[in-house]
């Protein structure tokens, strides 16, 4: 399992995915699964930025673990923002002249295509959003 902690920043996310790419090179999957999970994670990772902190930024971390015996992906997002499921509200990045926009997909129907798993708990005054994609 590798581990990014960052900035809950909109602008962060070519850090994120760099990172989630750098740990994908490793695993034999197909563009259109590679493509996926970056969407995925993006999504998630924007969503987080935009609102599990409204009162300033926080530390959101991701892990990305292979899990062997089951030949899967699975992505865990965990911050210490107010209780928010980011699965509800995705964001999907619009972009301007004035920089990002969040836009809601008004729900977690954009992921069903792109993953198998998805889930939310708050946990121990934490928000955890797991995303698992099988890679064959």
């Amino acid at each position: 399992m590798i581990t990014l902690s960052i900035p809950s920043r909109a602008d962060e996310l070519n850090r994120v995915l760099d990172f989630i790419n750098m740990g994908l090179e490793v695993f034999e999957c197909s563009v259109k699964i590679w493509k996926e999970i970056s969407e995925t994670v993006e999504s998630i990772f924007l969503s987080v930025a935009t609102y599990a902190y409204p009162y300033g930024e926080g530390i959101v971390k991701i892990s990305l673990n292979y899990i062997e015996n089951q030949q899967a992906i699975e992505i865990l997002f965990y911050d210490e923002g107010i209780p928010y499921n980011p699965l509800e509200n995705i964001c999907i990045p619009i972009y301007s002249h004035s920089g990002y926009q969040p836009e809601s997909s008004g729900g977690v129907s954009l992921l069903t295509n792109c993953s198998e798993k998805t889930c939310y708990v708050y946990l121990n005054e934490k928000n955890i959003t797991t995303v698992k994609k099988y890679l064959v």
